[in-house]
């Protein structure tokens, strides 16, 4: 028999009755807050997310660390791809959040993203960085951070995080047009090993045609991001 948390029991047989419900019916905030770090890597956390920032947005200014600290210890300790995914998904449709969470969100992606020990898939860590690209979107001291991080992208990085940072980049640098960002992917698929090279979309062979150089440079809105990446449309 699976060790369930008593937390994670509870929230399944409800999510599973397709009920809507409260951090109440689970035991009340200050339980999750206890609990998190031990649920943060369950395939059910993102059905906490929503009552989680639902009762935040709604709790008096004097009883919302526990909110605060939860959502922390949750996003902190989830190492899945798809636990990832879903958690941004389900918070960006709750942004502005209360108390600098957006801050704490986009920090804790970012430094997922920057994890390249064995703790974070590939998948995982690009996850975390669209979550940290999508953060920072609107926000220019996030840009600046997350420009700094990108402009570190080696060739020796995990492939998988590769495929969609290599994206990310390309995104970034249509809407910001930092120039530095487009010698950065010139420079990694100049540097590319040749065992490498079937395994990335198109977005790398983008920047060997001249032309093309040119249109990227004078045009940036012809990129559009979809959730495939980077489309040239035709």
């Amino acid at each position: 028999m699976i060790d369930m948390h008593p937390i994670e029991a509870k929230l399944i047989e409800i999510v599973e009755t397709g009920k809507i419900f409260q951090l109440e019916d689970l035991g009340g905030v200050t339980q999750l807050a206890t609990a998190a770090r031990s649920l943060g890597n369950k395939p059910i956390m993102p059905e906490l997310l929503q009552p989680l920032v639902l009762g935040w947005k709604h709790a008096k200014a004097e009883d919302r660390d526990p909110y605060k600290d939860a959502l922390h210890d949750l996003l902190e300790a989830a190492l899945i791809d798809s636990v990832i995914l879903e958690s941004i998904d389900i918070l960006e449709h709750h942004r502005p959040l209360p108390d600098n969470g957006d801050e704490c969100c986009f920090t804790l992606f970012l430094m997922k993203a920057a994890t390249r020990d064995l703790t974070l898939s590939g998948v995982s860590r690009g996850f975390a960085l669209d979550g940290a690209f999508r953060w920072a979107s609107h926000n220019r001291r996030w840009q600046f951070r997350l420009l700094d991080f990108l402009l570190g992208l080696s060739i020796d990085d995990d492939v998988e995080f590769l495929r969609r940072a290599v994206k990310i980049a390309g995104v970034a640098f249509s809407h910001w047009r930092e120039r530095e960002l487009f010698d950065v992917l010139k420079n990694l698929q100049n540097s590319m090993r040749s065992d490498l090279r079937p395994l990335l979309s198109w977005e790398w062979q983008l920047l060997q045609k001249p032309w093309r150089q040119r249109i990227v440079m004078q045009l940036p809105q012809l990129f559009v991001k979809q959730e495939t990446g980077l489309v040239w449309p035709v």
